[in-house]
């Protein structure tokens, strides 16, 4: 209620000094209406000599916000002023604020009211909403200040308020320090709590927070003057539980050491740290498994450590998983598992052939342990029922390899077998421009027995499921299929949405890798750096030497058909076009580009210069990059646009022949000019050509609207 009263016309004193509540003290008695500001007040009993914690409201005269930290953000905090009138009439009062001192405002705190009048009706009473708001920032300091109610027919109400503002006050209170261990399983005999005390305090409780119910549920004990300094508390894992009424003990789950401190100023604090109690052993769940045992047709298994850490995402730094493989028990291979925050790891490569044993040793911070053991049975023959029909055959979730009719010779009679496993790749067998993605995958087809050596009659696809690699955009353009031999033999394929094919003409050791020749040069042209890597490791382009690329250089006709037929990976078209170019015949060094020469002009992209000349090395020219493009896209179907150049101020320029070129290349993006226009007079670049060649790439294997 209106406990305190102001003494004195001038405000000699402060809030702290007079206590809670006031009215002028000789007008006290005149009001029939009380101000008191409810809390809630918690105090410990004992009852049959343990302590029980019991919570009580009771009415102030002052709005307590106590401590905010303004660097925590914007804060608002709420709190009621309870206004109950005595007599037989209802009463009215305008409602206002104002700190005590005027030098307070704009400091980034103020007050916000839930009405700025309010009546209060004969015999009861209203509650009026008084919210603190803190700015981000606010300037640290005490605020204080009064809440007046003015009517006509009584003398003002006055409630003061009060904030402290600071970066510092748990500094002043509490800390807690650390809880030793933090994780731990029921069979332990005693925690450490070590905290500490700022000021000396008048009470001290230690809860028990359980962070799955959201409450507290219990305490662990209290201390009464306890002086300030580092303290040390040992304790037994039991506590008072507040809904049985009885000493228990704390049992599994996550939970949090919530500290609550009060000075002798009545100043409260509070500081907490998390702690976990798990006594359940983690447990192994292999994805591969039925029951113990463990088949498999590649050298890899998954699964996952069941087990709390597990659940909160913290495995990976609370649980060590150790392996053991045995080979007529002798150990093959062992070491330790990677295991991510959820509990989840892979297995790769470490398995022999046949049968062996797996041997898995688990831990956890908590103290738990266990051991498991699985059968393992590693199986890598496959037979090919008829091969002259298409069939499929997958080899666990990661491999299918599919075998048209007649890849091979052969007659109903014979037998024919796949042979398959994986091996570690070891980064020394190749130099550093080389990336591999997963291990080397062997394969080798028996017929009645006996090893075939020779190439396929026709071509075998080979599908890889690279999820697993979680490749990003420019890697999965890059990745390639290399035969693993003394040097790596590149082969191609290409992947897409998590899916990697390629064609094999033959058998043998066969690895994912990307190639990254390195050029030293290309860095100054960052906006074709990536479509040079790209089709560098695809081996569609070379350098101009091992460590060039020489990108300002022209490019020649014969270097640019030769790249747009690999890019394109055409063959030569039955019945197409031929041309036997002079300049071509008679030029001794057009073995390098004749044979996509022959490609490009059977398939009309080339018709050459006139007077059955090529021209192969002049240097080409923007409009003949872009005639070339067009007939190489009307190949796959796309067809020309009449389409407005004239945004570009040199469109007056293109050669009549070059116009359909530009319009099919520009509206498909192939072509999208410089800050000069599209410039058809001028020769184009090697790093023009390779982002124009890049972009026509995209376009045919990584269309945007599939």
């Amino acid at each position: 209620m209106n406990t305190a009263v102001k003494v004195g016309s001038h405000g000699e004193y402060t809030l702290r000094d007079m206590g809670a509540g006031l009215v002028q003290g000789h007008d006290a008695f005149l009001s029939p209406v009380l101000a008191k500001v409810p809390e809630i007040a918690y105090y410990t009993k004992h009852e049959n000599g343990i302590p029980r914690l019991t919570a009580a409201e009771h009415y102030t005269g002052l709005l307590n916000y106590r401590m905010i930290k303004p660097d925590d953000g914007e804060s608002l905090k709420s709190m009621t002023v309870e206004l109950q009138n005595i007599s037989d009439q209802p009463v009215t009062y305008y409602v206002d604020w104002d700190f005590l001192d005027e030098k307070l405002e704009g400091k980034g705190v103020s007050l916000s009211l839930s009405t700025d009048e309010v009546t209060v009706p004969a015999n009861s009473h209203v509650e009026l909403s008084v919210t603190l708001m803190v700015e981000d920032g606010a300037q640290y300091g005490i605020y204080e200040g009064y809440i007046t109610f003015t009517t006509e027919q009584y003398p003002d109400l006055n409630v003061p308020f009060i904030v402290y503002l600071g970066h510092d006050f748990d500094k002043k209170g509490i800390d807690i320090v650390s809880i030793t261990p933090q994780y731990f399983n029921t069979e332990i005999e005693q925690i450490v709590i070590r905290y500490k005390l700022h000021n000396d305090v008048k009470l001290l409780w230690l809860f028990i927070y359980d962070r799955s119910q959201d409450e507290v549920i219990g305490i662990i004990d209290y201390f009464t003057d306890s002086s300030k300094g580092e303290k040390t508390y040992s304790w037994n894992k039991y506590y008072y539980d507040f809904d049985t009424e009885q000493l228990e003990l704390i049992s599994d789950g996550v939970y949090s050491l919530y500290m609550v401190a009060v000075d002798h100023a009545n100043l409260e604090y509070h500081d907490w740290i998390d702690f976990y109690v798990y006594s359940q052993p983690p447990q192994v769940r292999i994805k591969q498994a039925e029951n113990d045992n463990i088949s498999i047709v590649e050298n890899f298994v998954n699964g996952e450590v069941m087990s709390l850490f597990s659940k909160l995402g913290i495995a990976d730094t609370t649980i060590d998983v150790f392996y053991k493989i045995l080979k007529e028990e002798k150990v093959y291979h062992s070491g330790r598992l990677s295991v991510d925050h959820a509990g989840y790891f892979e297995l790769r490569d470490v398995f022999p052939e046949g049968i062996s044993k797996l041997e898995l040793e688990l831990r956890d911070i908590a103290g738990n342990s266990a051991t498991q053991t699985f059968s393992v049975e590693l199986s890598k023959v496959y037979l090919l029922e008829n091969i002259h029909e298409q069939q499929s055959i997958a080899i666990g979730n990661t491999i299918t390899l599919v075998f048209p009719p007649y890849f091979v010779k052969g007659s109903e009679n014979d037998t024919f077998e796949i042979k398959f496993s994986t091996k570690k790749y070891n980064n020394r067998d190749f130099k550093p421009n080389y990336t591999s993605y997963g291990p080397v995958y062997s394969f080798s087809l028996y017929k009645n027995g006996e090893l075939l050596k020779q190439p396929f009659d026709k071509p075998v696809r080979l599908i890889i499921n690279t999820n697993h690699l979680d490749l990003n955009k420019l890697e999965e353009q890059m990745i390639s299929a290399y035969f693993v031999e003394q040097t790596p033999i590149h082969v191609g394929g290409r992947a897409k949405e998590g899916r990697f094919e390629v064609e094999l003409d033959r058998f043998g050791e066969i690895i994912l890798m990307t190639y990254d020749p390195g050029f030293i040069d290309v860095g100054r042209f960052p906006w074709a750096e990536d479509s040079i890597r790209v089709l560098a490791s695809q081996r569609i382009i070379n350098g101009v030497s091992s460590t060039r690329f020489a990108p300002e250089n022209d490019i020649t006709r014969a270097q640019f058909v030769t790249i747009l037929v690999n890019v394109l990976d055409l063959e030569k078209k039955e019945n197409g076009a031929s041309i036997v170019f002079s300049d071509v015949v008679n030029d001794p060094h057009s073995k390098w580009y004749g044979k996509n020469l022959d490609i490009a002009v059977s398939h009309g992209i080339v018709t050459g210069v006139g007077q059955n000349r090529f021209n192969p090395h002049q240097s080409i020219s923007r409009s003949e990059m872009a005639t070339m493009l067009a007939r190489a896209l009307r190949v796959f179907g796309y067809e020309s646009k009449d389409i407005d150049l004239s945004q570009y101020k040199d469109a007056g320029e293109i050669p009549w022949w070059a116009e359909e070129g530009f319009k099919l290349t520009v509206d498909l993006g192939i072509i999208t000019g410089t800050n000069r226009g599209l410039e058809p007079r001028a020769t184009g670049n090697r790093a023009q050509a390779v982002v124009m060649l890049k972009r026509l790439y995209d376009l045919i294997y990584y269309p945007k609207d599939e």
